[in-house]
């Protein structure tokens, strides 16, 4: 089985002050949920990232007075809970070069300029230069040596250089629109839901072009980005009066994202 078939996408949600965990296995189309009793809930103010080792990365969540950090196995539900971070909902969160890096978030009904790094050897947060604009929803992928991002609030996409601990803009989009970019075939893509399409140069993310129209989620309301890896995507959809989760799958030759599947809270 290749790797992309071992996909699954996930979803964090709370019921009852208990963790739960639901996932969507996009090679079988298994849809599954565990129970898992943290002692601090996490829900869907979650963030989370897969890492290396198929263990997911959780930081964050709707009490907004905890930075919550856990890692765990989403086979067995077993966990390692960490230091706090910065109390926040809803940051972008990446795996760049060995750690893991968290930009802005909801934090205490204000939105945050924050950013820090986890470093997974020593399991603590170290701050950084604070991002440009506040934002939450935060959308960010790791390219060479840098950090690309935008977040719903932004009206740039931003590159962090870790080396020089700053930030530089790299493109202007729509400001208070949820943006997804991905990495595919030497080329980066910034989706705007429901409006543009931005594609860069051949391993260049100085030139871009606006190659079309989004129809990602066209005609539903985006509640959060719940999960991307690789080339998929989850997202939490309000539909009908109730939140369901819609999983995506970037197509390459027509450069957009097509629904696969869709299941409910």
């Amino acid at each position: 089985m290749t790797e992309e078939n071992k996909i699954k996408l996930y979803s964090i949600g709370r019921s009852y002050d208990i963790t739960t965990l639901k996932s969507y296995d996009i090679n079988s189309n298994k849809k599954d949920k565990i129970f898992i009793e943290t002692p601090e809930p996490l829900d869907s103010g979650t963030s989370i990232i897969s890492l290396p080792d198929s263990s997911l990365f959780c930081f964050g969540n709707s009490y907004q007075e905890f930075g919550t950090t856990y890692i765990i196995n989403p086979a067995s539900g077993a966990y390692i809970q960490f230091c706090h971070g910065n109390p926040c909902s809803k940051p972008g969160i990446v795996f760049h070069n060995g750690n893991i890096y968290a930009f802005g978030g909801a934090c205490i009904f204000e939105y945050s300029n924050f950013a820090a790094k986890f470093e997974m050897k020593s399991s603590r947060w170290i701050t950084i230069s604070p991002i440009p604009e506040a934002s939450h929803e935060i959308s960010s992928i790791s390219y060479n040596k840098k950090i690309i991002f935008s977040g719903f609030r932004h009206s740039k996409v931003y590159e962090y250089d870790e080396d020089l601990n700053s930030y530089s803009k790299i493109l202007t989009v729509s400001k208070f629109m949820f943006k997804i970019l991905i990495y595919e075939s030497s080329r980066i893509y910034i989706f705007e839901a429901e409006r543009r399409v931005f594609e860069s140069g051949f391993n260049n993310p100085y030139i871009w072009n606006t190659i079309g129209s989004a129809n990602l989620a066209k005609g539903y309301k985006i509640y959060s980005i719940d999960f991307q890896v690789l080339t998929y995507l989850c997202l939490n959809i309000l539909n009908k009066d109730r939140l369901s989760y819609f999983c995506f799958r970037f197509n390459k030759e027509k450069k957009n994202f097509e629904k696969i599947s869709e299941f409910n809270d």
